[in-house]
Formats: C-alpha cells, structure tokens, sequence
C-alpha cells in the first residue's frame, strides 16, 4: 500500500510537470527579461530537425536509452536506466527501468494514442500488474485541457479517480492557470522576439528561464530553475541531428548533481 501511494505521488508529479511544459504557442508576450537569451555555439555542427512526426517515419529512432547517474554530498551515488520505445510514427509508447546491473525495475509505463497522433492515455504499471492509468483530454485547438488520474481500489479489482489536472489558455493560447485538485497554479509566459518563451513565472514562486542554442534554433542549451531556497541549472548538449544526447544537472547550494546521456537505435525497417 505504501508503495502503491509512492506510485501514485510519483505519476502526479510527472504529469503535472509536463502540462506545464506543454504549452508553447503563438502569442509573443515580450515583457520581462528579453535580455535572457544566451547564445551558446554549436561549432562544426548542423543542427537538422523534424517537423513533422509523420514524415519519414523509416529514418525516425525506435528507441532511446537513458542513463541517469548522480551522486549527493553524503556520497550517495545512484544510476538508472531506462529506455524508451517508439512507434515507427515517432510516437513514444514505452517506458522500461532496469538498475546498474541491468535487472527490470518493477514500475514500467505504456502510451496509446488516437489515429490523430494525440496522447489520450497513459497505463502504470508494476510488473505486469496494472495499478493505474491516466485519461488526457484536449479541446478544439489540440491543447491539452485535462488530466485525470486513476489508481486501483484495494477493497476491488476495480478502479477510481485520484487526481485531475485542468489546464487553461488564454485567448492567444498561451497557458496562463494549471488547477490541480483544486489548487490553481498561475502561470505568466514571457517570450523573445522570435516568439521562443524564455521566461515562466509561477504564482507558487517558482521561475524557469531557457537560454537557446543559437538565435535561429528552437533547442533549449539551458533551463534555470529557481525557488526561494535554491537554483537548479539543466545544461543539454545535442547530436547534428538535433538529438539530445547530455543533460547535466546541478544545483547552486551542492547539494546534488547529475549527468544524464541519451543513446539512440535506429529503426530496422
């Protein structure tokens, strides 16, 4: 049982991370800091990217392995890895974890899709067994308007709802309020002149800032994350193909750090 709440407290967490990253439109709310916006030189380097999931579905990746090694102050070190499998649409429809020495990890997550290429529901799982699911719904413009979170009843074989995330939009459709279980999170978007956000403020105090590979490129080199008691800093490297390929995190007060690297297969036709 306390697994299990563990379970649900770790896909609440998740999901409420994505809805608030999911949400970059056309408006260009060009207050704040347009400042931020930090080069960074790729050199030697062509980035190239798809825009379309749908198109040359041949040449797209079938799996990304994930390593995440860390270490904190105290000496505890940890190293994960998980692999993501795709759909030769490009859409990402399995999560696995094993441990250092290569041996499953319990919890393991399955996502399914609509013939238009939207997420619509997300299976948890521990081992085989199906211990909940997550139900995505969108409105007219294709923006993601709600998440409803479901966990198995321990008195039945059966399933009730746990959580809902709503998500609202302006009339540009920027994301201005996330709701969850009835506590609204508002949100403030800043953007550059070429309509990349570059600043999010939260009514919670938290404040995210992205710095981007170049003038032209959509790739995000750098993600400032800031609370009242600290910053983190997520710093990404890239393939010539636009594939992320190294993530480092660090924290301001020492307190953790982090190297995540990506590993790509390609699709066997």
């Amino acid at each position: 049982m306390q697994r299990t709440k563990k379970c649900y407290l770790a896909v609440f967490i998740i999901l409420l991370c994505m809805g608030l990253i999911a949400c970059k439109n056309n408006s260009s709310d060009t207050e704040g800091d347009n400042n931020l916006v930090e080069l960074t030189n790729i050199e030697d380097t062509e980035i190239v990217t798809d825009t379309n999931p749908q198109e040359n579905a041949s040449q797209r990746l079938r799996k990304v392995i994930k390593h995440d090694a860390g270490f904190s102050e105290d000496g505890t070190t940890w190293d994960l890895i998980t692999e993501y499998e795709y759909s030769q649409e490009g859409y990402l429809i399995r999560e696995i974890s094993y441990d250092s020495d290569g041996n499953l990890l319990d919890d393991n997550v399955e996502y399914i899709y609509d013939d238009n290429g939207e997420l619509i529901r997300q299976n948890n799982y521990v081992k085989d067994c199906l211990i909940g699911y997550v139900l995505f719904e969108y409105n007219q413009e294709k923006q993601l308007i709600k998440e409803e979170i479901y966990g198995s009843n321990d008195s039945s074989d059966s399933f009730e709802m746990t959580g809902k995330v709503e998500h609202t939009y302006d009339s540009n459709g920027d994301l201005v309020k996330t709701e969850t279980n009835e506590i609204p999170i508002t949100i403030r978007n800043s953007y550059d002149e070429t309509n990349r956000i570059i600043k999010k403020e939260f009514s919670n105090g938290l404040v995210e800032k992205y710095y981007y590979v170049s003038e032209e490129s959509e790739l995000v080199a750098k993600k400032v994350v800031s609370v009242p008691a600290y910053t983190t800093t997520y710093n990404y490297s890239y393939d010539s193909k636009g594939n992320l390929t190294e993530e480092v995190i660090e924290t301001d007060n020492g307190s953790s750090s982090q190297r995540i690297t990506y590993e790509y297969e390609e699709v066997i036709s």
